[in-house]
């Protein structure tokens, strides 16, 4: 008894309504992109549609995610080393307290922001690139801190003490051993980050 079925099985499918009703699904989600493809490429739309938006976009965009971008890497990147690798009082609590940010969208965070407000002037100036590039840090480190912390938590305790036994300052264990080997996962979570705000 054999359990493969016969090649005239698999031939003969069965034709149902479900290809329609996938095809009649796929026009309609299609619709909105084929609509503002068309009105690019006829007479006159490219003049309207497409270059001096798509360049304006393009360079915000860049200019948002390599700021962005990095603002969420030194952010992160130090508040998982001082967590995983320093020894303080409410070390635990900020464990877990350093990704809350990740709960809240990035719009929240810059109304929470340019709330606060001392004698009229926002404490932390949120309009404008540079505004915008900060909250999108502050809001997205968390990415970055996840993935460096369990990068700094996976390495051997042996390779910093040697270090520091060879007379290596704090800072140049971690600019020499402890990053270098970390730096995969600083790498992904910067990705994540980067990816986020280029979808945003």
């Amino acid at each position: 008894m054999s359990l493969a079925a016969s090649p005239s099985r698999l031939r003969a499918t069965r034709f149902d309504g479900v290809a329609i009703v996938a095809a009649i699904e796929t026009l309609v989600c299609a619709a909105p992109a084929v609509a503002v493809l068309a009105l690019a490429l006829t007479q006159g739309g490219d003049a309207d549609f497409g270059a001096a938006l798509i360049a304006e976009g393009a360079v915000g965009t860049t200019t948002l995610v390599l700021a962005g971008g990095a603002g969420a890497l030194v952010f992160g990147a130090a508040a998982a080393w001082l967590v995983t690798l320093c020894n303080f009082p409410g070390r635990r609590v900020f464990e877990w307290a350093l990704a809350i940010p990740l709960a809240a969208p990035s719009y929240i965070l810059a109304y929470a922001y340019a709330s606060m407000t001392w004698a009229g002037r926002s404490f932390i100036p949120v309009e404008g690139m540079w505004g915008v590039a900060f909250i999108y840090a502050v809001g997205l480190y968390p990415y970055v801190y996840l993935a460096a912390r369990a990068a700094f938590a996976s390495q051997s305790a042996c390779a910093l003490e040697a270090a520091r036994m060879l007379g290596a300052s704090p800072m140049r264990v971690f600019w020499r051993v402890a990053l270098p080997l970390a730096r995969p996962g600083i790498a992904a979570g910067a990705a994540l980050a980067c990816m986020e705000i280029a979808a945003d």
